[in-house]
């Protein structure tokens, strides 16, 4: 897991981002469907019906999530305490990799020839530095 990101790839994410904003709605279906096909024991996570509503959410999150890669001393905590929330519903770490791969996809799908290598780079750097600081509440007493 990468500990740190070049200023290269919080371009990389913050612009592809704002490609995703417009389509936000289709966006996070996409990302719920591919979740759910690649791991469907994930679905009951989520006490929710109204997918609408839980996908304004992931996009919220995502877009704090993108603007916290310019400013992680101040929002730590609050990744911190989002990742003990995330224990109390049930989610492993493992569950974070699942998470992961279907962000991912959905950026693909979205973005298509967009979709660079290096963007993808960036992609994988950011989450994988925004979920250790998320996941660091794992390590932590109760």
């Amino acid at each position: 897991m990468p500990t740190t990101i070049t200023d290269k790839q919080r371009q990389l994410v913050t612009l592809s981002f704002a490609r995703l904003v417009p389509i936000s709605n289709e966006a996070a279906a996409i990302f719920y469907n591919r979740l759910w096909d690649i791991a469907p024991e994930t679905r009951s996570l989520f006490h929710t019906t109204d997918m609408t509503q839980q996908g304004m959410k992931i996009m919220q999150t995502l877009g704090i999530a993108v603007r916290a890669l310019h400013d992680l001393d101040t929002v730590s905590p609050m990744l911190h305490d989002l990742g003990k929330r995330h224990m109390s519903y049930g989610v492993t770490r493992d569950q974070y990799e699942l998470v992961k791969s279907a962000l991912l996809w959905m950026i693909e799908q979205c973005l298509k020839k967009d979709f660079t290598p290096d963007t993808r780079a960036a992609w994988i750097a950011a989450y994988d530095l925004i979920t250790g600081i998320v996941t660091s509440a794992y390590d932590s007493p109760q």
